[in-house]
């Protein structure tokens, strides 16, 4: 049976800070790869999508700090299904903007990070059974000031 993009879609909470700009990958059927770059937070997201057979390489969200960027791949017969980390303010700069200061992923299979620094406030993010992460939102501009998710039914 072929998988449909036209599943149900369910958006969930933003997890940060106000700062940034909004931004929405959209929605698509499942994720490839997630490239991030971090220090003592995250400094920027970038995710390839899976959407009918083709590859999709969505906007990077945050800055260009952080060191190198590291990427995860997510295997053909994996999905997203929680995301964690912590929340906090960057003490470093002029306003201590709160931002993304680490993330952790969960797949079906196997754990992804944590990335960045665990301190301040915990978040945890989890999809119902027979759900997957198939898209992220979120606020950005200098760092991930914020995430979310699409959600469908597999």
């Amino acid at each position: 049976m072929a998988h449909s993009e036209e599943k149900a879609n369910v958006i969930s909470t933003l997890y940060g800070g106000s700062g940034g700009s909004y931004w929405d990958d959209g929605l698509y059927y499942g994720v490839k790869t997630i490239t991030l770059r971090f220090g003592r937070c995250i400094d920027s997201i970038a995710v390839e999508y899976h959407r009918k057979g083709e590859i999709i390489t969505a906007n990077k969200h945050g800055g260009d700090a952080g060191g190198d960027p590291e990427k995860i791949d997510v295997g053909p017969e994996e999905f997203i299904k929680t995301v964690s980390g912590y929340i906090g303010a960057a003490d470093w700069t002029p306003g201590k903007a709160i931002v993304i200061q680490s993330l952790k992923f969960e797949s079906n299979i196997r754990s992804y990070g944590p990335y960045g620094e665990e301190k301040g406030e915990h978040f945890t993010f989890t999809v119902n059974e027979g759900e997957k992460i198939s898209g992220f939102i979120g606020r950005g501009a200098t760092f991930l000031d914020a995430i979310g998710f699409h959600v469908i039914h597999t």
